[in-house]
């Protein structure tokens, strides 16, 4: 009887030792899977917040290719408004060149008229002078050319003033029309008489 009871003990130790080493390793995989769980979510509060953060400078990066692209846009607007107004100024420079070519070329026509009016003038006078000389007899025909008796030229009253044409050859009086009506610069006589030019030959000025 001792010894069934001996072995009934020993049976009854032998389950309670195999509960408690069943019991340990519940314990032990329960904290493993704890552990485990514990990692898992520290992992994914970590990628959380690095996409936060990523978020955070994807939409940064975003303001700021957008303020890029304003400027961007402010930049091109003024490039397009200081193109235009460089093709404005060229385009007045162009109207100002033309307008100058042009009147040149005006005042050198009307310049190149006048030097031909008074040639063709001085050679309506040379021919005329050659018909008179012509129609006198031979031995009048250079008697103006006589030193003893020099020709005399009746001039207009001078008024102390006198118009030089566009060639600057020849200076006029105000009443002429080869003087002020073309637009010559008026100057006193002396002044004229001392650049070396020659009197008009119709007006005669004093």
């Amino acid at each position: 009887l001792a010894e069934e009871q001996a072995q009934a003990e020993a049976q009854a130790a032998a389950s309670l030792e195999k509960q408690l080493k069943q019991a340990l390793r519940g314990s032990t995989e329960a904290e493993v899977h704890k552990q485990a769980h514990d990692t898992l979510e520290r992992r994914l509060a970590e990628a959380e917040s690095r996409l936060a953060k990523a978020e955070r400078r994807a939409k940064l990066a975003e303001e700021q290719a957008q303020d890029e692209v304003q400027a961007a846009d402010a930049l091109e607007r003024q490039l397009k408004r200081a193109l235009r107004r460089v093709a404005e100024v060229e385009q007045r420079e162009k109207l100002a060149r033309e307008g100058e070519a042009a009147w040149k070329r005006a005042h050198d026509e009307q310049a190149s008229r006048l030097h031909k009016a008074e040639l063709q003038l001085q050679l309506y006078e040379m021919q005329d002078r050659l018909r008179k000389m012509e129609a006198q007899s031979p031995d009048r025909r250079f008697a103006s050319y006589a030193p003893k008796t020099p020709p005399t030229v009746e001039r207009a009253p001078s008024r102390g003033s006198v118009y030089i044409t566009p060639t600057g050859k020849k200076y006029h009086a105000a009443h002429c029309r080869y003087g002020a009506s073309y637009g010559g610069p008026k100057v006193s006589l002396q002044a004229a008489q001392g650049r070396g030019l020659q009197p008009c030959l119709i007006c005669r000025p004093g």
